[in-house]
């Protein structure tokens, strides 16, 4: 039986594995970062207003950025777990749910005061949920290797041995 031979890998393979890889978590990626900006900028309108509800998403902030750290050091590992995001998706969608309830029962903006009505709050809410739950599915996908992402990985992976 011959074996076959494993050749070094160049700078090439190495950027096209690495490409390879952002391609896998490319959606994770954008999602969360459009998530953090929208956490940012909810941080921006609460602190002028002098709210203490803003210390609710300084700490989404601070999260957020955590899980963008996580997700560029996968960039370098072949593992497609990623724990921290996928905790920081749920306990954002739990936390929506929350904000939902909370408009609902006080009948007022307590988050979001800068909102004419308690409509606009449950839409605003809503779409950052779907979107939540959207990420949490391709982030089961990819844990499962069930995505697109996954079969273009291995490709190049067996293109490059």
């Amino acid at each position: 039986m011959s074996k076959k031979k494993q050749r070094a890998l160049t700078s090439v393979d190495l950027q096209r594995l690495r490409a390879a890889r952002s391609t896998r978590f490319l959606f994770i990626r954008y999602s969360t970062a459009t998530l953090t900006f929208l956490d940012i900028f909810w941080f921006g309108i609460l602190a002028m207003l002098g709210s203490p509800v803003c210390l609710f998403s300084l700490v989404a902030i601070v999260v957020s950025v955590i899980t963008v750290v996580e997700q560029t050091k996968s960039l370098d590992r072949d593992d497609a777990s990623m724990p921290i995001t996928e905790l920081y998706a749920k306990v954002a969608l739990l936390t929506d749910g929350l904000v939902v309830l909370m408009t609902v029962v006080v009948g007022s903006n307590v988050f979001f005061p800068f909102f004419a009505s308690p409509a606009v709050t449950f839409v605003a809410v809503g779409t950052a949920a779907a979107l939540r739950v959207t990420l949490l599915a391709k982030l089961g996908r990819i844990s499962r290797h069930t995505n697109r992402g996954y079969d273009y990985w291995t490709k190049v992976v067996e293109s490059i041995r």
